[in-house]
């Protein structure tokens, strides 16, 4: 049975000359940056509103099996305290 990998066939590719244009950097006008850091100020001021805790924040009410034993079943509290 003859084996497919016998003659491996050479593949030509072509190559591009790829040659990236970079765009020129050109200055800014006279005040520009201060310009900008003042609308920046200006527009990111801290402005109060009504504050909400986030939700990672909140306290969440925790129930250990004991509190939730005594409230279910609390004729079965003693009996399970004196077990510990």
């Amino acid at each position: 049975m003859p084996s497919i990998l016998e003659a491996p066939e050479v593949v030509e590719h072509d190559t591009y000359d790829v040659t990236i244009e970079r765009s020129q950097p050109r200055s800014t006008r006279p005040g520009f940056w201060r310009t900008l850091g003042h609308w920046m100020s200006k527009h990111l001021t801290y402005t109060p509103r009504a504050r909400q805790a986030p939700v990672s924040s909140v306290p969440r009410p925790f129930e250990t099996p004991m509190d939730w034993l005594a409230r279910e079943h609390p004729a079965l509290t003693p009996m399970a305290l004196a077990m510990v």
